[in-house]
């Protein structure tokens, strides 16, 4: 698997941004709430939830909207394009309050937008030429924004089951020959262990070997190839070690240009290893693709990583960070490494990085819904 730079593409119209958002997402939602997040023109974050169930209230609907905007806050969004996925009883509660509390943020909509049954409404317009009360005709797939993110090599799945379908686990013969492949990746390392002497050799050691490890990984993968058991094996058995984690950790963060490379290997990493190996790589995949700007594919690797051990660590504050809407950017700086730190070790205080969410005003729900006039 490879990844491809986003195209640049202009959203004019709300067929653009429908258009854009399962590219972006990574598939067509449903009973969805989306927020495209922009900087000075430039998409910084996407972000999508749940629509609230109705058991969950003013509470729950009051709850969604937070979050989301304080997300675009933190990222440094100015504007936003928005879409809720879902019949109006549902998706106008949250998208009124989320349009509000980006208003009392400061923060532009652009548009937004409510889709169903093939048709959509715009909240922003009640021009009966232009946004007609029953809806346009939702003919975004066929837009020329979807055409260029799909020569720009982007998939947009078909819904969430089959987009978390990228990350199945190998069964049949493919998960017994990586059974095979991990316990000669085991032996591997006792052999390497028992040909070194200091604890400081030891662990010369096994940065070298995984050092070797990735750059032929990702020089196999950029030549067009896939990584065999026997790489993939050795790789789940030498992230287990903190120090080549970091080393896999600062290696994605200056990939450059190979960044979807290593994007590649640690998906096939997290396909194919044992189990009992997954959390380590399940993290390394969840940095290297928020570091593209694929969150969804984050949380999904780190959801992987809690299944397989509910108390991981790494996995426990990236999913902290993600849900605070703190930018992978916010490595990038030479003051920063104590950040990566806290993450890929137990006994630094993440907290004292992370954003806390102030508190909100509390204000009067609106009482606008779609299709109507704006005050």
């Amino acid at each position: 698997m490879t990844t491809a730079p986003p195209p640049v593409i202009r959203l004019r119209t709300p067929p653009d941004v429908l258009a854009a958002i399962p590219f972006v997402i990574g598939y067509h939602p449903s009973e969805s709430v989306v927020v495209l997040a922009l900087r000075d023109r430039d998409m910084t974050v996407a972000a999508r939830d749940d629509l609230p169930q109705p058991d969950e209230g003013r509470a729950g609907v009051i709850e969604r909207a937070g979050y989301l905007a304080t997300m675009v806050v933190r990222v440094g969004g100015n504007a936003v394009f928005l879409a809720g996925y879902g019949p109006a009883e549902r998706a106008d509660p949250v998208m009124l309050e989320l349009m509000d509390e980006l208003a009392f943020q400061g923060v532009r909509v652009l548009e937004a937008l409510r889709v169903d049954d093939g048709r959509y409404w715009s909240y922003l317009c009640s021009n009966p030429d232009c946004c007609p009360p029953d809806g346009k005709l939702d003919e975004s797939a066929s837009s020329a924004v979807a055409a260029q993110w799909v020569v720009a090599g982007r998939v947009a799945r078909r819904d969430r089951t089959e987009w978390e379908a990228q990350l199945s686990e190998a069964t049949g013969p493919e998960r017994e020959a990586m059974f095979e492949a991990a316990n000669r990746a085991t032996d591997r390392l006792l052999a390497l262990i028992s040909t070194t002497g200091t604890e400081r050799e030891v662990a010369v050691a096994l940065l070298a070997a995984a050092r070797s490890a990735v750059d032929g990984a990702v020089e196999h993968i950029r030549a067009g190839g896939r990584p065999d058991d026997d790489l993939v094996a050795w790789l789940s058995v030498l992230v287990m070690d903190t120090d080549v984690r970091h080393q896999a950790w600062i290696g994605i963060k200056r990939a450059g240009p190979d960044l979807d490379h290593h994007y590649a290997l640690w998906t096939e990493v997290v396909r194919r290893c044992e189990r009992d190996l997954m959390p380590a790589p399940a993290c390394l995949l969840a940095f290297a693709a928020w570091r593209t700007g694929d969150g969804g594919v984050a949380r999904l690797a780190l959801e992987r990583a809690l299944r397989s051990d509910p108390g991981y660590p790494m996995a426990i504050r990236m999913l902290q960070l993600l849900a605070d809407g703190v930018s992978p950017t916010a490595f990038d700086g030479a003051d920063a490494s104590w950040v990566e730190s806290a993450i890929l070790a137990e006994d630094l205080p993440l907290a004292e990085f992370t954003p806390r969410r102030g508190r909100r005003r509390r204000r009067r729900s609106s009482s606008r819904r779609a299709g109507t006039p704006r005050a």
